[in-house]
C-alpha cells in the first residue's frame, strides 16, 4: 500500500490539473504548518533562576506569521492561530528553547539531535504564476541537526549549526519524499536584560535537484508563453539572515518576535519562471503562558532561557 501511495503522488505531478482534481485538506493543515514553523525556535523562559527549570510546562498561546508563499514568489501569505503550549525538558526527548528534537548525542560543546521545520501548503491558483499547475502540498522537514558551541562570554553565545532534512509533502494520507534541504548557518545570542534575549542567525541553504524541482521546475504539460517549461538543478539555494527577541515580561508569560530575510539570488533555480522577487521577509510573534509546571525541577542547559521581569 506504502508503494502506491508514493507512487501516485509523482504521477500527479506530471499531469495537469483539473477544477475537479483532489480534496483541499482543511484548516487543520495550517495550523499544523503554523506550529510547525514557530514552535521549532520558541523559546520557554525561566521561571527561578537559580533553581533550574521545571521538567514540563503546559499553557496556551497564539501566533502569526507572514511569509512568502515559497522562496522567490512575490504573493505574501499570513497564518494565524491558537496552540497548545507544552515544554518538556528530558534528557533524550526535549521542546524547549532549541525546538522540538531527539537527542542522540551530547557533550559539552557538540549535540547532535533529530529536529524539523515545516512549509505551508501552497493553492496554485491563488498565485498568478502558478495557475493551473500542482499545489504546494502541506510538508515536513525532518532530520540530523547538529550543534556546536563556539564561544560563551557572560550572557553572550556564538554557535553554528548544520542540518540535513528531507522535504516530505503530504496531501491527506498520502506522502512524497520531495529531496534534500542542508542549511550551515551561524547564531549569536545575549540577554541585555535578565527578562530578554536577543539574537541573531546567518544561513547558507543548499538542495539536490528533487527539491528544487518540487517547488521550481514547470513541467511541459503546464508550459505556456509566459510560463516556459524548466527542468530544475540542485546546488545553491540561496541565503538567509534573522534576528529574534524571546521575552519574559512577566512571571509565567513568554513572548517571541522575529524577522527573517531570505534571498535567492544567484540560486541554482534563479532562471525558473516560477521565480518572480528574489528577495522575501517573513516575520512572526508568538504570545503564550504557562498554567502549569512540575515541581521536579532540571538543569539548566547552556544559553537557557530568561528570568521573569515581574514574578
Amino acid at each position: 500500500m506504502a508503494s502506491t501511495l508514493w507512487a501516485s503522488r509523482r504521477s500527479r505531478r506530471d499531469a495537469p490539473v483539473t477544477s475537479s482534481g483532489r480534496d483541499r485538506p482543511g484548516a487543520w493543515c495550517r495550523v499544523a504548518v503554523l506550529l510547525a514553523y514557530l514552535l521549532g525556535p520558541f523559546t520557554a523562559a525561566a521561571q527561578v533562576a537559580d533553581a533550574g527549570l521545571p521538567l514540563w510546562e503546559l499553557g496556551l498561546g497564539a501566533a502569526g506569521i507572514s511569509l512568502p508563499a515559497y522562496p522567490g514568489s512575490d504573493e505574501q501569505q499570513f497564518f494565524g492561530a491558537p496552540f497548545p503550549y507544552v515544554v518538556y525538558r528530558g534528557r533524550v526527548l526535549r521542546a524547549d528553547e532549541d525546538g522540538v528534537r531527539g537527542l542522540f548525542f551530547s557533550s559539552e560543546r557538540v549535540r547532535l539531535e533529530v529536529s524539523g521545520n515545516g512549509t505551508p501548503r501552497v493553492d496554485s491558483d491563488e498565485i498568478a504564476v502558478r495557475e493551473g499547475m500542482p499545489d504546494l502540498d502541506l510538508s515536513f522537514e525532518l532530520g540530523p541537526s547538529l550543534h556546536v558551541d563556539l564561544l560563551e562570554r557572560g550572557t553572550t553565545r556564538l554557535w553554528a549549526e548544520w542540518n540535513l532534512r528531507a522535504l516530505i509533502s503530504a496531501d491527506g494520507l498520502q506522502f512524497g519524499h520531495e529531496g534534500f534541504v542542508t542549511d550551515p548557518a551561524l547564531y549569536i545570542s545575549t540577554r541585555p536584560l535578565a527578562w530578554a534575549r536577543v539574537g541573531a542567525r546567518l544561513h547558507v541553504y543548499f538542495a539536490d535537484a528533487d527539491y528544487h524541482r518540487y517547488f521550481y521546475e514547470v513541467a511541459p504539460a503546464f508550459a505556456r508563453a509566459d510560463r516556459p517549461a524548466y527542468a530544475a538543478r540542485g546546488g545553491y539555494n540561496g541565503s538567509g539572515a534573522g534576528v529574534f527577541a524571546d521575552l519574559q515580561p512577566a512571571r509565567n508569560w513568554h513572548l517571541r518576535a522575529g524577522l527573517n530575510y531570505r534571498s535567492v539570488h544567484g540560486a541554482a533555480f534563479e532562471d525558473s519562471p516560477l521565480v518572480v522577487e528574489s528577495q522575501g521577509v517573513t516575520v512572526f510573534l508568538t504570545v503564550a503562558r504557562s498554567f502549569f509546571h512540575s515541581d521536579r525541577r532540571v538543569p539548566r542547559a547552556r544559553g537557557d532561557a530568561v528570568t521573569p521581569a515581574v514574578r
